[in-house]
């Protein structure tokens, strides 16, 4: 049989870069293709109307689920209603006079000034976080919710008074403040500790 003749080939390398990363001296260079044509420009259909754009946009949704605003309260109505709220104090006053001195008050017992509001608010925040306002015991079922209203109520009325209460105003609103906020860290880990309703579990 006769020897075939060895058939010799060559392996071009195409690496572009060496092994430290820089561009090959002897590297095949890519050819560029050629640029494709511009795009002929579309022309306008003579049959398609162009509406014209609107002046006003239309309102987002976020914009029309907004509360209307009431209207603006006039001076004079605002006068009005205040002279006509006195004078329902005074019929009702007069109306109540009889009781009022078979238990020994007078009208100026029943006004309302900021110690007053204060307290009545304390007392609320009290019974609120379960607690009688007289002995300060456990009494009522809480509602933790409610009493942490009724405080941040107080921490609203000690922010926006700032600088216009009196010395005896200011210490007040401070202790009272201070006394509903431990209440309520106190009443509250006492809840989160209980054990569950049912019992702990165990045989």
């Amino acid at each position: 049989m006769a020897d075939k003749k060895n058939e010799s080939f060559t392996v071009t390398d195409r690496r572009k870069f060496t092994i430290d990363g820089d561009v090959r001296p002897d590297a095949p260079r890519e050819e560029e293709a050629p640029a494709a044509p511009p795009a002929p420009e579309a022309k306008p259909d003579s049959n398609v109307k162009e509406f014209p754009k609107r002046a006003v946009e239309a309102p987002t949704a976020a914009a029309e689920t907004e509360p209307e605003q009431p209207d603006a309260v006039s001076i004079e109505e605002t006068r009005e209603s205040a002279a006509a709220y006195k004078q329902s104090i005074a019929d009702i006053d007069q109306h109540l006079a009889g009781q009022m001195k078979e238990q020994g008050r007078t009208p100026k017992d029943f006004e309302m000034n900021f110690e007053k509001l204060v307290a009545s608010l304390y007392t609320t925040a009290i019974m609120q976080l379960g607690l009688d306002p007289a002995s300060g015991q456990m009494k009522y079922q809480p509602d933790i919710i409610a009493a942490r209203q009724t405080v941040d109520m107080l921490s609203i009325l000690q922010e926006k008074t700032k600088g216009n209460l009196d010395a005896k105003e200011g210490r007040l609103l401070d202790s009272i403040l201070y006394e509903l906020r431990m209440a309520y860290i106190e009443i509250t880990k006492m809840l989160t500790q209980a054990p569950p309703p049912g019992g702990s579990g165990k045989p």
